[in-house]
């Protein structure tokens, strides 16, 4: 979710925070969401997905 806000912020777009979808008073469903997405995985798998996405995140940062 961070990296999509810097990803947003870098391409000149307008930052809904937390998301769209989700506001402040509804936090319990935004973390609700996080467990229907990442409650099947590993916590190995977890932080290899991350990982993943930072680097992706990193690459797309240096190309601009």
């Amino acid at each position: 979710m961070l990296l999509s806000w810097e990803k947003d912020e870098q391409c000149g777009l307008d930052v809904q925070t937390p998301t769209p979808e989700y506001k402040w008073n509804n936090l319990g469903g935004l973390y609700q969401s996080f467990y229907e997405q990442y409650g099947i995985l590993t916590l190995k798998q977890q932080e290899e997905e991350l990982t993943k996405l930072v680097r992706i995140h990193l690459f797309y940062k240096v190309k601009l």
